[in-house]
C-alpha cells in the first residue's frame, strides 16, 4: 500500500515537473502570430524609411557601406555606454538608500558616472564628425534636417507620454528619471 502511494505521488511529480516545463518551454520561445507580424511591420518600416533618407540624400553604394558601418559600431558602443550608465546609477541609488552610507563609495560611484558621460559625449561628437567625412556637406545637411524633424517627432510623443503618466520629460528627453546627480552641480 505505502509502494503504490508513493510511486503514485512520483508519477503526480513528475508530471506535473513535465507538463510545467513544456508550458515554460512553450512561452518563452514561441512569439504570438501579432507579435511576429508587428516585428516585421516595424522591419518593413524601417527597411522603408532607410531607402528613402538614402535616395532622398542620393547616397553612393559605397557611402551606404560606409554609413552601415558606422552605425553598427557607433550602436554597440552606446549600447555598452548605456548599460554601463544604467549599472552605476543603479549602485548610486543603492548606495544612497543604505541606512549607514559610505560617502567614500557614492564619491567614487559619482565620479564614474561623469567620467561616462564625458565619455558618452565625446563619443557622440566622433560619431558627427565620421558623419562629415561621409557624407558631402549638403548631404549632411539634408540629414540633420530630417533627423530634426524625426526628433521633434519623438520629442512630443515623450512629453505626451509623460503627461499622461504624470511624469515631467528633461531637456534630452529622458522620463521618469531625475537628472543624473552630476547634471544637477
Amino acid at each position: 500500500m505505502r509502494n503504490t502511494g508513493t510511486a503514485l505521488t512520483v508519477i503526480t511529480l513528475v508530471g506535473i515537473l513535465g507538463f510545467s516545463g513544456l508550458a515554460y518551454a512553450q512561452t518563452s520561445v514561441k512569439l504570438t502570430e501579432e507579435e511576429v507580424k508587428m516585428i516585421e511591420q516595424h522591419r518593413e518600416k524601417k527597411e522603408d524609411m532607410k531607402a528613402r533618407m538614402q535616395e532622398e540624400l542620393g547616397l553612393t553604394e559605397e557611402q551606404i557601406q560606409k554609413l552601415e558601418d558606422h552605425r553598427n559600431g557607433h550602436r554597440d558602443q552606446i549600447k555598452e555606454y548605456r548599460e554601463t550608465m544604467k549599472n552605476l546609477r543603479e549602485e548610486f541609488k543603492t548606495e544612497t538608500e543604505k541606512d549607514v552610507i559610505d560617502a567614500a563609495r557614492i564619491q567614487s560611484v559619482h565620479a564614474q558616472m561623469k567620467v561616462l558621460d564625458n565619455k558618452m559625449a565625446d563619443h557622440r561628437l566622433e560619431g558627427i564628425l565620421q558623419l562629415r567625412e561621409i557624407l558631402t556637406p549638403e548631404q549632411f545637411k539634408q540629414f540633420h534636417r530630417k533627423n530634426e524633424e524625426k526628433r521633434g517627432g519623438r520629442d512630443l510623443m515623450r512629453e505626451h507620454r509623460a503627461d499622461r503618466k504624470g511624469h515631467r520629460v528633461d531637456q534630452r528627453g529622458s522620463e521618469d528619471m531625475p537628472p543624473p546627480p552630476f547634471l544637477s552641480e
